[in-house]
Parts: structure tokens; C-alpha cells; sequence
């Protein structure tokens, strides 16, 4: 198993922000009990998924923290899928904020099964993004 996350679009105080997060069967046998984890740090409002799979959960009082314990496509090896993630990007977030999401997958519960995985190192995402908008020098 392995996880991707990257932009459809820039963060820009005031709009929708847009990503996508695939993941991906590495190995050679199906895998049908896929669990996810998906964490952002709390400066944007999230919206939805889409497929609407992800439930949202507070483990150790994180409730930026989201997950998908079941209802995720089987995945037969070599193959992937992906989840489109819409956040809402406050209007007094300041340009140049980082954002900072953090992404697990697993081949079966507990989520913390990721270290069994023959490549660990994939199954762990860490992702920044970088909050844009146009600048008027003159003002």
C-alpha cells in the first residue's frame, strides 16, 4: 500500500481548496480491509469528500483527524483509487501560511498495522501547502 496526496488547485483566503489523495496497491495480493487516516492541522475548514467516505474522529483530542474504517474499494494489486478533499480557506488567513497534512494507510485495522507492510515508508504521507492569492504592489 501506498498514499499521495497533491493540489488541484492553490489555497487562496476566501475559496474552495481542492485535493486529491490516491492510494495505491503495491503488493500482489488484493487487499479488501484498506483503513486511512487523514490529518490537517486545524487552519482550514473542511468541507467534504468525495466519495463520501470519511468519518471524523478526536483520538488523543485531534479533531482535525479523519478516517476511513470501512467502505473503501478493494484494491487488487497494481491498482489504485483516489478521494477528492474540499477544505474552505478562511478570508484572514495570511498569504505564505503553511498548511500541513499528515496521511496514513494500512491494509487492515488497527491503522498502526502500516509498520507489517513489506514498505512502510510509503504508507505515511506528509504534505505542505502553501496559501496563495494575487498581489497589487501599488496598494
Amino acid at each position: 500500500m501506498h498514499i499521495v496526496t497533491f493540489n488541484q488547485n492553490q489555497p487562496v483566503p476566501g475559496n474552495q481548496y481542492y485535493q486529491k489523495v490516491a492510494v495505491y496497491n503495491d503488493g500482489t495480493v488484493n487487499e479488501p480491509n484498506i483503513n486511512t487516516g487523514y490529518n490537517h492541522d486545524g487552519q482550514l475548514g473542511y468541507n467534504s469528500v468525495s466519495p463520501a467516505l470519511f468519518s471524523q474522529i478526536d483520538p488523543i483530542g485531534a479533531p482535525d483527524w479523519y478516517s476511513i474504517t470501512s467502505g473503501f474499494p478493494a484494491l487488487a494489486p497494481g491498482s489504485g483509487t483516489s478521494l477528492t478533499v474540499n477544505y474552505q480557506v478562511p478570508t484572514n488567513i495570511p498569504l505564505g501560511t503553511t498548511i500541513d497534512f499528515f496521511d496514513t494507510v494500512t491494509y487492515a485495522a488497527p491503522i498502526s498495522n502500516w509498520l507489517n507492510d513489506y514498505s512502510p515508508w510509503n504508507n505515511v504521507n506528509t504534505y505542505y501547502a502553501t496559501v496563495v492569492a494575487s498581489y497589487d504592489p501599488n496598494f
